[in-house]
């Protein structure tokens, strides 16, 4: 069930669709209303939160940039969103819907923070066969950072061959925990190709992230894949948390999960694996990755594309709260 590249290739993205529509939301996220949280008995497992008194977060203030392309029937689009002045970038969603705001299938391209964390960028396309009016909508959390907090985007990239499929494991530096991460298919030139991410998952312990990726451009047969995993220091983000929570395994291709944030707190970031009983990575696709408005939670749609090997999977989400 591999979908077939387009060919849409070498893609710069250096421009704002004139057409889209932004939404703004902001929220305040203090330790005082965060204090850390025992989840007890069935749910969600909850890993990386501090016992103890709780200290001022660096990060008080919080908003939910919503941006909209324009409608139209085209198979691609394009958005690059922005913080507000003074804040930077977390993590972003996307999702592809039609003219009612309803939920498509569709695939993101590209998916990655600006080099300084100012903003996101987003490529998609619509797989849908039920509606071929769409539109692009990304979600992009962002929170201002004193310069003790040690923001940073860490870029990390493969080597160049043709090879179709890459893997790049990536860690936040020391004393650092991850808030969200990007990835991209790139030419030799590190002009952006049509990627298809296969698996995009952080680590259970929120300090790194694992990407598999396909290039699916026919334009460039050889490329590299690039991760930017954005990060910020720990002690930074007394209550950062890695919720995660896992579907049944069954024989349904298509699958479906919304995990919360514990009460009070909102999402930095997520990632999504499709895996088998045992917990072994299987080439999947999410056809929808969105943050709620207000970033208490995320909801994932994902594709097993491994049913040959194994028909039967489960859908895993990771979401990273503070």
């Amino acid at each position: 069930m591999k979908r077939m590249g387009r060919g849409v290739s070498a893609v710069r993205g250096n421009s704002i669709l004139a057409s889209s529509s932004v939404r703004r939301r902001s929220f305040g996220v203090m330790a005082a209303a965060l204090g850390t949280a025992s989840l007890m008995g069935c749910g969600p497992e909850v890993d990386g939160g501090l016992s103890g008194e709780s200290t001022a977060l660096v990060v008080p203030r919080y908003e939910v940039i919503t941006q909209e392309s324009a409608v139209d029937s085209g198979s691609f689009q394009q958005l690059q969103v922005a913080c507000p002045a003074g804040t930077k970038a977390l993590g972003a969603g996307w999702g592809v819907l039609d003219e009612t705001g309803a939920i498509l299938d569709g695939v993101a391209t590209y998916s990655a923070p600006s080099w300084d964390g100012s903003g996101w960028m987003v490529n998609a396309s619509n797989k849908s066969t039920y509606a071929q009016r769409w539109k692009l909508s990304v979600r992009l959390l962002c929170a201002p950072f004193k310069d003790s907090a040690g923001y940073e985007v860490v870029p990390f990239e493969t080597a160049v061959d043709s090879n179709g499929w890459k893997q790049l494991q990536v860690r936040c530096p020391e004393g650092k925990k991850a808030l969200g991460a990007g990835w991209g298919a790139l030419d030799d030139t590190s002009g952006i190709l049509e990627g298809q991410a296969l698996h995009f998952g952080p680590s259970w312990d929120g300090s790194g992230w694992l990407v598999n990726a396909h290039n699916n451009s026919s334009f460039a047969p050889d490329w590299k894949l690039s991760v930017r995993l954005v990060c910020a220091s720990a002690t930074s983000l007394p209550t950062h948390e890695v919720v995660t929570q896992e579907t049944p395994v069954e024989s349904t291709t298509w699958k479906q999960l919304q995990v919360e944030c514990p009460a009070g707190r909102r999402a930095l970031g997520a990632g999504w694996s499709v895996l088998d009983d045992t917990s072994g990575i299987l080439d999947g696709e999410a056809l929808y990755f969105q943050s709620g408005f207000d970033g208490s939670h995320w909801l994932v749609n994902a594709m097993n594309l491994s049913t040959g090997f194994s028909p039967e999977g489960k859908l895993r989400v990771r979401l990273l709260c503070m």
